[in-house]
C-alpha cells in the first residue's frame, strides 16, 4: 500500500483495491495540461494556452465528480425528513 493512502474499510469499498483512474494511470499528467500550455504561451497562439486550460479543468471536475460518486455509494447521506406533529 503505498504512502498516503487510506487502508480502512471505506478506503477499501472506494476502490483503494484497485487502480485509481484519475492518479495511478497516465490520465493524471492531464491535471498538468495548463502548466505546458503556460510553458509554450511565448510560442504557440493564445487560444493554446486557454485549451491547455480547459483540459486541466475537464481533469479536475471528473476526478472530482468520480470521487463524489465513489464516497456517496460508501457512505450515503442519511435521509432524514421533519417529524411531522
Amino acid at each position: 500500500m503505498g504512502a498516503g493512502r487510506a487502508a480502512g474499510p471505506a478506503a477499501r469499498a472506494m476502490g483503494h483495491g484497485e487502480p485509481d483512474l484519475y492518479r495511478d494511470t497516465w490520465v493524471r499528467y492531464l491535471g498538468y495540461a495548463n502548466e505546458v500550455g503556460e510553458s509554450f504561451r511565448p510560442l504557440v497562439p493564445v487560444p493554446v494556452v486557454w485549451a491547455s486550460y480547459g483540459v486541466a479543468t475537464a481533469y479536475v471536475t471528473a476526478d472530482a465528480i468520480d470521487k463524489g460518486r465513489k464516497a456517496a455509494t460508501v457512505t450515503p447521506l442519511p435521509q432524514t425528513r421533519p417529524e411531522s406533529l
